[in-house]
């Protein structure tokens, strides 16, 4: 899991949230927004478990 950030071209924030699997380097589940409040990573990881 990590977060990372990023600037549009107009010099907006985003953010995404991303989950590996590091054995086969599998992209789990990435979430895409301006804010990232932590029910939506719950949810993600809740997604991904399922």
């Amino acid at each position: 899991m990590d977060f990372m950030s990023d600037r549009l071209s107009n010099g907006r924030k985003f953010r995404t949230f991303n989950v590996l699997d590091d054995f086969n380097r599998e992209g789990l589940g990435i979430e895409v927004d301006i804010s990232l409040p932590s029910e939506r990573v719950v949810c993600t990881l809740d997604r991904i478990i399922e």
